[in-house]
């Protein structure tokens, strides 16, 4: 049918990348007719090779029947009933005491001192004809590899097998993607243009490391509750508040991997087809602020870590022109005086939502949740994560559309603080809105 004709179009693509390129069959029969699978030079790439393997061999057997012959005549003066080999040559290891039972001259002494490794004169013969042999060998050997490395490094055949690799290297790289796709049950998306704020919908989207964290370990999707991901058509910046432990910082990762995913040829980790289609932007860059770097050999302060990574970001969004950026703030800011800090959040969505493509932010500064109704330009939008304050859990479920609520008051009441403290903080917290209104009057 149709879409069979297109599915075929579509994997046609892989062994296109080779039309073209030779594939240096020639060149490749030669080296394993010549090297072995450990790399070894083989006995039929260089016809005196194999002469001289075989004389070395009869040699060495001569070599270790002579000291065969010794040690049963001067078993008593040897530290072991065995010949060794030092710099390619048969030795024994006589005891240091009795070193003129076995004249010849010392190749090496052990550790301790107390065993010598002697060549006798017997065998000095010998081991000189396996040298020299051994040397011709090697001789032989480097011959074969050079000839071997000129035929590879020609310059047009050079460039051809560079040329070959970068293919296969993209062709493993599309199965493996594909393997680890089918593995995790990955789902295809449709990509949408970063810079027209069409929206993404990603149903029960999951994080793969938090489902397959480790390849010694089975997949099992049942260790993260997903998270639905709604973000409406002309929404360039989303804020989302609730409790700590909530599953915020959670999402801000599970969004910006899956958006890397889709943006590398990975499937998503999220519901399969469904009305609408899972609908992922194609974000040029990802940036993110996730993470406390406060560092007391850099004198940075938490704020003062946040600040300088919100000043690369917006430096980036604005300067290069990347108006296809995913941007991710976690906790915007934290770490100041709760009313500056609050300003200075909204004055960054506020610029982001000109320069960026999209951008999510966490916080717990109430105020940023009024940017949705302050700012008619609509291109903001709420979220929260669910707290269920029965159980004083959090279910990890993504709330769109709406503000969540730190429930502190809640938590506190139900761990049995004073009632009288938690109405007096309640009375207070009535005030300061009523004080809020006041002024914005």
């Amino acid at each position: 049918g149709e879409d069979g004709g297109e599915e075929a179009a579509a994997v046609s693509v892989l062994p296109g990348y080779f039309e073209g390129i030779p594939v240096q069959a020639e060149i490749r029969r030669t080296i394993f007719d010549s090297v072995d699978e450990s790399g070894k030079v083989r006995d039929s790439a260089e016809p005196a090779l194999s002469e001289i393997r075989f004389a070395r061999r009869e040699v060495a057997k001569a070599a270790r029947q002579e000291c065969s012959r010794l040690i049963s005549l001067r078993g008593d003066a040897l530290a072991a009933r065995s010949a060794s080999v030092r710099d390619d040559r048969f030795v024994l290891q006589v005891l240091a005491k009795q070193k003129h039972r076995v004249p010849g001259i010392v190749r090496d002494v052990s550790a301790s001192g107390s065993t010598l490794f002697i060549e006798p004169r017997e065998i000095e013969p010998v081991n000189t004809k396996l040298r020299q042999l051994a040397k011709r060998e090697a001789a032989l050997e480097r011959q074969v590899l050079k000839k071997l490395s000129a035929l590879v490094g020609a310059p047009k055949v050079s460039k051809e097998m560079m040329l070959l690799q970068e293919r296969i290297t993209r062709v493993d790289c599309a199965f493996a993607r594909a393997r680890y796709s089918h593995k995790l049950d990955g789902q295809p998306v449709t990509f949408a243009d970063a810079t027209k704020a069409e929206g993404v919908n990603m149903m029960r989207l999951r994080h793969p490391l938090l489902v397959w964290p480790s390849s010694s370990e089975p997949v099992d999707n049942t260790k993260m509750v997903p998270m639905d991901v709604l973000v409406p058509e002309g929404v360039k910046a989303v804020v989302i508040t609730g409790p700590n432990t909530g599953g915020k910082t959670v999402m801000l990762k599970t969004l910006g991997m899956a958006a890397l995913m889709a943006r590398s040829g990975l499937r998503v980790l999220c519901d399969a087809g469904g009305s609408p289609t899972a609908l992922v932007p194609f974000f040029t860059s990802v940036m993110a602020d996730i993470g406390d770097d406060q560092s007391i050999v850099q004198s940075l302060s938490t704020f003062s870590a946040h600040v300088a990574r919100i000043r690369r970001i917006l430096s980036h969004a604005s300067d290069s022109g990347d108006s296809g950026a995913l941007v991710l703030l976690d906790e915007v800011g934290s770490g100041t005086d709760p009313t500056e800090g609050s300003a200075l959040g909204m004055a960054v969505l506020r610029q982001l939502s000109s320069d960026a493509a999209l951008t999510l932010a966490t916080t717990h500064h109430g105020r940023l949740k009024s940017l949705k109704y302050a700012d008619r330009s609509g291109c903001f939008e709420n979220a929260c994560v669910e707290f269920d304050v029965a159980s004083m859990a959090p279910t990890y479920r993504l709330l769109w559309g709406i503000p969540g609520r730190s429930n502190a008051l809640a938590i506190a009441e139900r761990l049995g603080l004073q009632q009288g403290v938690v109405e007096d903080a309640r009375a207070f917290l009535a005030e300061d809105g009523e004080s809020v209104s006041m002024e914005e009057v």
